[in-house]
């Protein structure tokens, strides 16, 4: 209805309810990148994976369909600078260090959708779901979606212990 992605619908929602829950009238999220967008990349075997920086600036009363506005301006942005390696960004910005993202984000979000798994379709490779069980959470806060080919949406929270009770993931 609002003439955008799942993706957006999704990582607005996710703003939102960092927002209830920090009240940051700034928020940023980093958010995986494929980097494949080029012609002599999208067969190649290997990791082109980068990350670009999200931003929202969510406000009490805003309608979901602002922000959901507002995050799919910023995505189609990000899209046009995806390239840029983030170890660059972070150098010229220069944040403040000692946090996870180089201080340029503390949570990080990361939606598969159903073509998200590029080597499923290479002919004579097997490819099967390997579950590592618990992992330390490299960021503060991370959520993790993807679209299940049967229907319907999977989501996981990976958080920090040390910054997050079980109480609290609970709440959110």
């Amino acid at each position: 209805a609002h003439g955008t992605t799942l993706f957006c619908v999704l990582l607005a929602a996710f703003h939102a309810v960092l927002f209830r829950h920090a009240g940051h009238a700034v928020q940023r999220v980093g958010v995986p990148v494929a980097g494949r967008n080029r012609p002599e990349t999208a067969d190649m075997a290997g990791v082109f994976i980068n990350t670009v920086v999200m931003q929202a600036r969510p406000a009490p009363q805003m309608p979901l369909s602002a922000l959901l506005a507002q995050v799919h301006a910023t995505a189609l942005e990000a899209r046009e600078h995806e390239d840029l390696p983030f170890e660059h960004v972070a150098q010229v910005l220069r944040p403040e260090r000692g946090h996870e993202g180089g201080g340029l984000f503390q949570c990080m979000f990361n939606h598969l959708g159903e073509g998200g798994r590029p080597l499923a379709g290479w002919p004579g490779l097997a490819v099967r779901r390997v579950d590592p069980g618990l992992r330390a959470a490299p960021f503060g806060l991370t959520l993790e979606t993807m679209e299940n080919p049967g229907g319907g949406l999977l989501a996981a929270f990976r958080y920090d212990a040390a910054k997050f009770t079980p109480q609290e993931m609970a709440e959110i």
